[in-house]
């Protein structure tokens, strides 16, 4: 394996990861543990830097470029000086770019372009980019203030929905389903444990089964991707305002931008116009953005 380029995903379910030769040609890929969103903290330094040496052990050969998308990192790049070091102790030779996550879904779909990057996963997001050139975040702001719309939003409400039954004794829903094989008696107190044991991650993957419901035309589940639909719109509203860009160009990436094609319906409807989904998996576009970045210095 000669000169090869390194694109990285880090984000709060998984990391993935891509490796690719100076042609474009995929070479190899994967996926390791998550990282969480304090990648300041000392342990979560110690957990990327673990993810780092078990990388660089996939490859064989010397790296010319790195580019990473990592949640919780700066959007401001001087301010991750610290990452910075890991990355260059696990590949010394490397150029190395390192972007929050959802920047580099930005620079992957618009590079110097302006637009909207709506990102919805566990949590939501919008960065924007103002006539200036200049970065703007809109929302992330974690679950306890914001993240309205997003995964774990969408699986607190299913959960809520079927207590709200539980307590007022209604006709029981098809929302239930998406319960079977997770808890055993679908009760007050079983829902309860079960969303005050299990991490955010746990209840945003409960998204998936319920937009399911909702594709084969479940109305509580619909109602449910509604209020989503309405949520994650109303950030891409404020994005405009402050980016002053009427009407953008909206790219939706994250894994919610993935559950089905009601919640995508919806959004359109509120927006009034069409957005396009990215990649869930941004690690191979992040080893193309190396190979952009990277590969001309390489050869000139």
């Amino acid at each position: 394996m000669n000169g090869v380029f390194v694109g990285i995903d880090a984000g709060a379910s998984s990391t993935k990861w891509a490796i690719y030769n100076e042609e474009g040609s995929l070479l190899k890929r994967g996926r390791s543990g998550p990282v969480d969103g304090h990648i300041y903290r000392e342990e979560s330094k110690q957990l990327l830097n673990s993810l780092l040496k078990e990388l660089k052990s996939e490859i064989s050969g010397s790296v010319i470029g790195v580019c990473a998308g990592i949640t919780g990192a700066s959007e401001v790049d001087s301010k991750n000086k610290s990452i910075h070091g890991l990355f260059e102790a696990a590949f010394p030779e490397s150029q190395i770019s390192i972007y929050l996550d959802v920047s580099l879904g930005y620079e992957t779909n618009f590079q110097n372009e302006q637009g909207i990057y709506l990102y919805a996963g566990t949590g939501s997001i919008v960065i924007s980019r103002n006539q200036q050139g200049d970065l703007h975040a809109v929302g992330g702001w974690g679950y306890l203030l914001g993240d309205e719309g997003a995964g774990y939003w969408i699986g607190r409400e299913a959960i809520r929905h079927v207590l709200f039954e539980i307590e007022q004794e209604c006709e029981e829903s098809r929302i239930r389903e998406i319960f079977n094989g997770i808890i055993l008696d679908i009760d007050r107190e079983e829902l309860l444990k079960y969303a005050f044991s299990h991490s955010r991650e746990d209840i945003a993957h409960l998204a998936k089964p319920l937009a399911s419901l909702a594709d084969l035309g479940d109305q509580k589940a619909i109602e449910i991707l509604k209020q989503s639909a309405r949520h994650l719109a109303d950030l891409v509203f404020r994005a405009e305002k402050i980016s002053h860009q009427t009407p953008a160009k909206v790219v939706f990436g994250g894994g919610i931008a993935q559950v089905g094609k009601v919640l995508i319906s919806e959004i359109e409807k509120v927006l009034k116009r069409k957005i396009y989904i990215s990649s869930e998996d941004l690690s191979h576009d992040a080893a193309r953005l190396a190979i952009t970045k990277f590969h001309a210095s390489q050869t000139g």
